[in-house]
């Protein structure tokens, strides 16, 4: 072991990935501040006010690169339902069908 400082992980030259520059841009944060607007901040599942909320990709972010800020692939769940839906069917290839068997809308 040597008594150098420890790099961090991209001081070597890799790239981050694209989607991680995407998701920390201002346009990302516009999308996701409309999203959250639009919602009234209010989980669409269980269509309450008052616990943390995020903006979920209603069709996959990393498989749908064009509807990446497209507010209609949006929608507001709180961070629970949010864990919960990415629990049962993971987070790739996420689709609108997925999301409306989650949310009960068949």
């Amino acid at each position: 072991m040597t008594d150098e400082p420890r790099k961090a992980w991209n001081s070597k030259g890799i790239k981050r990935p694209s989607y991680r520059i995407m998701r920390s841009s201002p346009e990302y944060k516009r999308w996701r501040d409309a999203v959250l607007y639009r919602d009234g901040y209010k989980c669409q599942k269980l269509m309450a006010c008052g616990m943390p909320v995020i903006a979920h990709h209603i069709n996959s972010f990393k498989e749908h690169p064009e509807l990446q800020l497209d507010v209609n692939n949006g929608i507001t769940l709180s961070v629970e339902v949010h864990k919960a839906f990415h629990d049962k069917y993971g987070k790739k290839n996420n689709t609108a069908e997925q999301l409306n068997e989650f949310l009960g809308k068949r």
